[in-house]
Order: structure tokens, then sequence, then C-alpha cells
């Protein structure tokens, strides 16, 4: 109890107060809540059912990759003991997946290497890509090309694995055989890549030393190809010893001030090359042939004049179709004599100046040809640009070019349209389920696929179903 005291005029004023219960309002509160308090609990028990529901299925998953030989025995144990073996077992399968990928990755990165080197990709934005998928990695700015021959049979797991020191890394690739090795030496300029190609002959080849080929150092992985021309033609142009190591650009250096080449008819027969001059490039390449038939000593590391010829129609060659010709390179590197080896470069420089006549025809022809090829291969989610210039023999830039001129779209567009275009066309005309036609059509990820679509068309596949199958039927009707 309160009291209070107040003063009047009259009379004393005498208040006594007892103090209220706060039940009442608690108990009104809960009336008038009661709805959301319900809600909440329930709520509550719901999410804590789908959780433990969720569990369970992810325990069942893990245990349904558990053999099931004997189901006795699967029975006799424990939740625990089956989720434990089921998630042994799924490391174990991991394991054996990453082991057979070790395994695929040094015939990824012999691939790569070997297109890199030829100059079949020679754009840096597809090169970083292709060398990605490689996982592979040069730390250093300059490189050189080297080509072994004549080697015993080698141990695929040491041509697998680079050779890594402290200022270069060495790569191997195979071209035809594992008795000739394409050596890639990626290194720094405080280094003499000859230094280390001779380590590398070395290692590998300690008791026959076999013979090697080196071309120019080039600061850039598009300019791979000039080094691997360069070492090609050295390995065409001499009968090496043992222990011998032929490095054309260090011969070609060191001669320059010897007379051997015909310097004029050089330059003439690069510039008919470009212009497409037939007349002129056969004479200037007679000339030139003569004069290196002429210069040839048998006791000479290697006949320059003639690697040099040989070298200058490649590179020509290359810089007109983009990439190096390997059928052309085989058959020069077993020619037997001058005279073979004349009929070959002929044939090279007529095929490089002979008149096209049907230019529109043949683009015409190119582009049905790509647009076919697309069409037919758009459901493989693997399809990239590569596989086109692959395909029809073209560069990976040229092919990219050649796609964005015809259809007026980048390749990745060209095709996305044409997944989403089928896509579409089964959503409305067949009752196949979405799954289906997703994956039929290149996407392997159906959701990713579905925000992909959402964003193009603004619903979903299902939606989109929905609403184009009833206008179809009524328009039918």
């Amino acid at each position: 109890m309160s009291r209070t005291t107040g003063n009047g005029n009259l009379f004393q004023v005498v208040s006594l107060t007892a103090p209220g219960s706060s039940w009442p309002a608690i108990l009104m509160m809960l009336r008038r809540y009661a709805w959301l308090f319900i809600a909440l609990l329930a709520a509550g028990a719901l999410l804590s059912w789908h959780l433990s529901r969720r569990q369970y299925r992810g325990i069942r998953e893990l245990a349904a990759v558990v053999p099931q030989t004997d189901t006795a025995i699967i029975a006799s144990r424990s939740e625990l003991d089956n989720l434990q073996r089921a998630i042994q077992l799924y490391v174990a399968n991991h394991q054996e997946i990453v082991a057979k990928e070790k395994i695929r990755l040094p015939f990824v990165r012999n691939q790569v290497l070997q297109m890199i080197i030829s100059g079949r990709v020679n754009d840096s934005m597809t090169i970083h890509r292709l060398l990605g998928l490689a996982q592979l990695a040069f730390a250093h700015s300059h490189y050189v090309v080297g080509i072994m021959t004549d080697l015993a049979a080698l141990d695929d797991q040491m041509l697998a694995t680079p050779v890594v020191g402290n200022d270069y890394t060495v790569y191997f690739a195979h071209r035809t055989s594992h008795a000739e090795v394409i050596v890639l030496v990626n290194y720094g300029t405080a280094i003499n890549p000859a230094d280390i190609l001779g380590v590398v002959r070395d290692e590998l080849s300690p008791a026959s030393l076999a013979p090697l080929f080196a071309g120019q150092p080039v600061a850039a992985l598009e300019l791979l190809h000039e080094a691997y021309i360069e070492a090609v033609t050295a390995q065409m142009t001499n009968l090496p010893g043992a222990d011998e190591k032929v490095s054309f650009y260090q011969k070609r250096a060191a001669a320059d001030d010897e007379g051997l080449f015909d310097v004029d008819n050089e330059l003439k027969l690069a510039n008919s090359l470009a212009q497409g001059n037939a007349a002129m490039a056969q004479e200037a390449f007679e000339a030139l042939f003569n004069h290196a038939s002429q210069s040839y000593r048998p006791e000479a590391a290697v006949d320059l004049p003639m690697a040099n010829l040989i070298s200058q129609i490649l590179k020509a060659d290359y810089r007109q179709h983009q990439q190096v010709d390997e059928a052309y390179v085989q058959k020069l590197l077993s020619a037997a004599s001058f005279n073979e080896l004349h009929g070959l470069l002929l044939e090279i420089i007529q095929k490089m100046t002979a008149p096209q006549e049907d230019d529109t025809f043949s683009s015409m022809d190119m582009e049905t040809a790509i647009r076919s090829f697309i069409a037919a291969n758009a459901c493989s989610p693997l399809l990239s640009l590569v596989d086109v210039a692959e395909q029809f023999h073209l560069s990976v830039s040229y092919a990219s070019h050649f796609v964005k001129e015809t259809t007026g779209e980048k390749f990745t567009t060209f095709v996305t349209d044409l997944r989403m275009e089928r896509i579409r066309i089964g959503l409305v005309y067949t009752d196949a389920p979405i799954k289906e036609i997703v994956t039929a059509n290149g996407y392997y990820d159906v959701a990713n696929f579905t925000r992909k679509f959402k964003q193009i068309n603004g619903v979903t596949p299902s939606q989109y179903r929905r609403l184009h199958q009833v206008s179809e039927l009524a328009e039918s009707n």
C-alpha cells in the first residue's frame, strides 16, 4: 500500500493505493497475439522437420554408393558405420578420378604445345585459354625451340614432367614418335639457351648424344612457329654426326658476311610471294636454288643457303595460311635428293601464287560448310572455335574472324542463339521433359541454363512452354 496526503482548505485528503497486477496485461497480450505464437511454433517445427529430412536424405544418398552385396550385413550395421563406409568409398572414387586426370594431363599438354609451336593458334587470348586448360604457366620472357632426333625409347613420365631450373623451364612434346622430340625452353635473359639445350640433350641421350637442332630465340609465344620452322630447316639441310648441336640462327648470323646468300633474290622472292606474282616468284626461286646447290659444302654443319631458302618459303606459306603445313614439312624431311627437294619447294610456291578466280564462290562454300558444321555439332557442350579451325584447316583467329564476318555474331553468340532456337522449338512442339531438351542441345547444367534462358527470354523454360504451347494449340484449333 502507498499513502498520499494532501492539504485542502477545509479538509485533509488521504489516499491509500495498492499496486496493480501485471498478469491481466500479459494475458491480454497473449490473447491478442496467440495466432502469431502458434505460427512461429509451426514454422519452427516444419523447419526442424525439413532439415532433419534433408540430413537423412544426404546420408541415404551416400550410403547408396556402398555395394549392396549382402542386405543382411548392411542391415546389421549401424547407420553411422554405413555412412563412414560410404564416405570412404566416395573418397576412393574421387582419388581414382584425380589419378586418371593426372594421366590425361600430359597428353593435353602435348597437344597444346604442338598447336602453339606449329602456329595453329596465334592469338594471345586463345593461347592463354589453352595454357590454362593444360595447366601450363610460362614464368620467363624468352623461348627457344629445339628438335632432337634419333633418340632411343624414352620414359613417358620423364617427358611428361617439365624440367625446372632457377631461370629456365624445359617442356617436351612428341611430334611423330618417341624417336623425335620437340624441346621448348622458357628462359630468362641471363641464360644462354644453347647451354640449356646442351644439358637437356646430354640428359635425354647420355650414351649416343643424339643430334639437336634449334631455331632462333623469340620473346612471344605467337612467334614460336618461326623458331620451329628454323629448327626444322636445320634438320632438313644437314647430316650431323653424334654429339653435334646445330643452331640455324647462330650459323646464319655467323655467315652473313661470307657471301653465301643472294640477298637481292631473297627480297625478290619475298615480295613476289606476298603479291602472288607466280612468274617473278619462280624466277627468284630458281636463282636461289641454283645458288644454294652450287654453294653446298658436305663438310659444313648446315647447308645455310638451302636452309635459308626453305625457311623463307615455309614462313611465307605460314603467313598466307596461318599455320605450318605439317604435310609439306614431312615431305621435305624425307626428300632424298636435290631434284626431289626442288620439286617440293616449287610445288609450294605454285600453290601459294595460284590465281584465285573463284574467291567469292569459295567463300560462299566455306560459309555454308562452316554453318553446317556448327549446326551439326551445336548439341555438343564441348564444341569450341578450335574444333571449327581444325575441321577446316584454319587458324583459330581466322576462323573467329570468318564466323563473325559471315554471321554478324561472335562464335559463342552464334552457337548460343542456335541452341536457344532449337530449345524453344522443343519446348513448344514436343512434350519431352525440359531436362532432356536442354541436355540434348549442349547444356549439361540445367540450373545454370535456366538462369541464362530467363535472361534472354524473360521467363523460365517451363513458363515459356506453358505460354507458347497454349497459343500454338489455340492457333491450330
